[in-house]
């Protein structure tokens, strides 16, 4: 009982902070994208999972809603009704049925699938897709927009209500399961724009929450029951949309929009450095999907694989597929473009001398599993 209630005071300490408090990472994203990346500064290998999709059953062709489990795809279909569980094969095992839309799912400790709707939250057994327990909810007019498990004891939601941003917490016992305190204000300045497109993410024992104004990232480690805020990049007056944010180990990944195109950036907070890419210099688009034990997961559909991995093995017919980027466990090659020398703004370009061990065997573009 002490942890929960040292998570939770901590959990409200954390939003109640203002803006001048969080550590900031100075960001040119237009000065990032002018150096050229290759491939091998992104993934080493990169492989393509076929997904077998059930007859009758429809995936969206845009964006598609994907969490990832050990040997466990979870994605969901076009009406937001059903998640289609596949194993690491991509054979569809189960399909998890709503009857009302789904707005958010999220995996936890490869144990629990939590699943959110406007007026439940369930909970699913990973392996077997078992209903674990089901839990009325009451929404009062919020915009619930994300949901995750991030400890044994406590589920926490985001959402949005009146132009302002908020955050949900519940308690979870054998024998019960309340609200602490419903709805909390992130901060009072905070706007609703923050959480439309929020999601909650996974890195080991550790939960992050994304807004997606601010690219703000508040973690929660369910070992200890410790919760912090995470560094935030500062873009200054620059107008940059971000749209997904994942994190390994030191390293984390932004998904953005900037003047109508899109692309990803890779932040190293503890050194101050970042890259940007669009376009790989073999011309391969690099997609930030969900990272799972140090592999980047994207689904599209089929025919866009070329745009992803040109030279990709055929799909063997089917629609949609997975593609798993095997991400490098350390920096090899890192822009700074923050800093300065002799009172003039510089830029370096760094390298390990595993690149060039890299570059050896992968710089002519991914390799296949």
């Amino acid at each position: 009982m002490r942890r929960i209630c040292f998570l939770l005071l901590a959990g409200l300490l954390a939003v109640s902070c203002g803006q001048d408090d969080f550590n900031r990472l100075k960001i040119n994203v237009d000065k990032a994208l002018k150096r050229p990346v290759r491939c091998a500064e992104l993934f080493v290998k990169a492989d393509v999972i076929p997904l077998r999709v059930p007859d009758g059953i429809r995936v969206g062709q845009g964006e598609t809603l994907l969490e990832v489990a050990t040997d466990r795809f979870f994605l969901l279909n076009q009406e937001r009704d059903a998640i289609l569980v596949f194993d690491g094969a991509g054979e569809c095992v189960t399909v998890l049925r709503s009857t009302e839309p789904v707005i958010d799912f999220s995996p936890y400790r490869d144990q629990v699938l939590t699943v959110l709707t406007a007026h439940t939250i369930t909970e699913y057994a990973i392996q077997d897709g078992t209903v674990l327990a089901s839990y009325p909810i009451q929404s009062d007019g919020f915009n619930l927009r994300c949901v995750a498990r991030i400890n044994d004891d406590s589920i926490y939601q985001l959402g949005d209500k009146d132009g302002k941003a908020y955050y949900f917490s519940y308690l979870i016992s054998k024998r019960s399961f309340f609200p602490t305190k419903l709805p909390s204000s992130l901060n009072s300045t905070m706007e609703a724009s923050e959480t439309q497109s929020s999601r909650y993410f996974h890195d080991g024992d550790r939960c992050y929450s994304f807004l997606t104004q601010s690219g703000r990232i508040f973690g929660y480690d369910a070992s200890s029951g410790f919760s912090w805020i995470d560094f935030i990049p500062d873009f200054g007056k620059a107008e940059i949309r971000l749209t997904n944010a994942q994190k390994t180990g030191n390293h984390t990944y932004y998904a953005f929009e900037r003047n109508g195109e899109s692309g990803v950036l890779v932040c190293n907070y503890g050194n101050g450095m970042y890259k940007a890419v669009r376009k790989t210099v073999e011309g391969s688009v690099f997609p930030l999907g969900v990272i799972y034990a140090g592999n980047n997961y994207y689904c599209c559909p089929a025919a866009r694989l070329p745009e992803f991995l040109p030279d990709a093995p055929a799909n063997g017919g089917e629609e949609h597929v997975i593609i798993r980027y095997a991400l490098l466990a350390s920096d090899l090659a890192v822009f700074r473009l923050s800093g300065r020398s002799k009172g003039k703004e510089q830029t370096a370009y760094e390298k390990s001398d595993a690149e060039d061990l890299l570059c050896g065997a992968a710089g002519r573009g991914p390799v296949r599993m």
